[in-house]
């Protein structure tokens, strides 16, 4: 992914510097044209959003291959090692992709060797931080991005102010309005793009950050039930996801 964000990097860059030499039209003269208006702000802001970009796409990817949102075999497999049928309950593993089910088949497999639970749960907390950490890879860059997109923005906006109340300064008694009013909005130009990359940037990450929350708290759910499973088949118990503590403490 790293990859990916440095190419989309030079991408930007030789793109905005083509239409900045070349004066093209379309597309490519608007990113000149926003260039030269909003100073030199502008060309970093620019790489930032191509940067925020290729990490959304290259995240969302990424969580679709992994199906980080399938987690729904949990109940069913869970059920088949509580009634015993774990031969069943590997067959419906072995069908699964994904970090959830990855950490829930290294908790049976390491259930399944008869090793002491402590060592077999040190192995689960590291494939499952594994995963996470996969998961993860990429997100904090794009939080960086979208909390100096705006920073970035209002520099340009307060030193855009300076150079247009210089120009009035130099102006004299030949005030003429029109000079601050079109140094104001060439000033504030940071401001907005600023925002526009802020706004997307924050939500995609706000989203992929609880994703990676959810998929650990079903993560560390799944090795869970694997560990207790000993606990249900002693006491004969119907799991209740709702009160599994409770029923256990009242068979007691």
């Amino acid at each position: 992914m790293e990859k990916l964000a440095g190419a989309a990097l030079v991408a930007g860059w030789a793109t905005a510097a083509t239409a900045a030499e070349d004066g093209a039209s379309g597309p490519l003269g608007g990113i000149a044209r926003l260039i030269e208006l909003g100073g030199p702000v502008v060309p970093v802001q620019l790489a930032l959003s191509v940067i925020a970009l290729a990490i959304i796409v290259a995240k969302l990817v990424q969580f679709v291959r992994a199906r980080a949102w399938s987690h729904g075999f949990v109940d069913p497999v869970a059920r088949m090692m509580h009634g015993g049928d774990f031969a069943g309950a590997d067959a419906a593993l072995a069908r699964e992709t994904g970090p959830v089910a990855a950490v829930m088949k290294a908790a049976a497999a390491g259930r399944a060797t008869g090793a002491a639970d402590a060592t077999v749960r040190e192995e689960v907390e590291r494939i499952a931080q594994a995963q996470l950490d996969s998961l993860e890879r990429g997100l904090p860059q794009l939080g960086l991005i979208a909390t100096i997109s705006p920073l970035l923005g209002l520099l340009g906006t307060v030193t855009g102010l300076v150079g247009a109340f210089q120009q009035l300064a130099r102006a004299g008694d030949r005030v003429d309005p029109a000079i601050l009013s079109s140094g104001i909005w060439e000033a504030l130009l940071t401001t907005v793009i600023g925002l526009v990359i802020a706004i997307p940037a924050a939500t995609c990450y706000g989203l992929f950050q609880r994703t990676v929350d959810q998929v650990g708290r079903r993560a560390e759910d799944a090795a869970t039930r694997v560990f207790t499973v000993d606990l249900y088949r002693r006491f004969g118990l119907r799991e209740d996801p709702e009160r599994p503590l409770a029923e256990l403490q009242a068979a007691e």
